[in-house]
């Protein structure tokens, strides 16, 4: 059986926050670089980010990561990142992945405290129900009444997440509630960083003055 990889989307404008997100400082390094260096602590291979919005810029800053784990980090552009949305990226993502590849957890490129204990939960409940019901899953972290992120779709969704259009990731789980397996989770997986105020926000909640 094939393995899980992983699709971290961070191709968009930061628009609300002015400058790229992805670049803010969080403990020490850039932001994207912490959530990149999460996904390769945990049981997915290969770890595919996307890019789009200031790529030269972006990339470089992920420069000591791709040549650390050459065979594990791989940074693919998304040349269709200003038409808005998630669901070009998470093509794009799908694209570059192996053809082995039996998972995907896709992860936003803005959640910090999303951890390799988050992404290893999914894939466990991943592999624990798999040989029962085979590659037609979704398993997604809620917590309380609401769910979150990161996602894992088996390979089975994977032609429903390339369809043209922006339905994407949150169109299958509409379609499919069949075969969404929710994990339990802390508040974790509920914050992303949008705007100055949840900065300061994530930054009080990580235990940061």
């Amino acid at each position: 059986m094939g393995g899980v990889a992983a699709v971290i989307l961070a191709a968009g404008l930061s628009s609300r926050m002015g400058q790229p997100k992805q670049l803010l400082p969080w403990e020490g390094e850039p932001l994207l670089t912490h959530v990149v260096r999460q996904a390769l602590a945990a049981r997915v291979d290969p770890v595919v980010v996307v890019l789009g919005h200031r790529f030269g810029q972006i990339a470089q800053a992920l420069l000591p990561l791709v040549t650390s784990a050459p065979d594990r980090v791989r940074l693919q552009y998304n040349s269709s990142y200003l038409e808005g949305g998630q669901s070009s990226s998470v093509r794009a993502g799908l694209g570059a992945l192996p053809a082995t590849a039996a998972g995907v957890v896709v992860l936003l490129g803005d959640m910090p405290l999303v951890t390799a204990d988050h992404i290893d939960a999914l894939v466990a409940r991943y592999e624990e129900i798999r040989p029962a019901r085979g590659e037609r899953v979704v398993i997604v972290p809620r917590c309380g009444d609401r769910r979150g992120h990161p996602v894992l779709f088996g390979r089975g969704f994977w032609d429903d997440l390339i369809e043209p259009g922006d339905q994407g990731a949150r169109g299958v789980l509409h379609a499919h509630s069949e075969a969404v397996v929710e994990v339990p989770a802390g508040e974790e997986v509920l914050l992303d960083l949008d705007t100055w105020e949840d900065y300061a926000g994530l930054t009080r909640a990580a235990g940061r003055p």
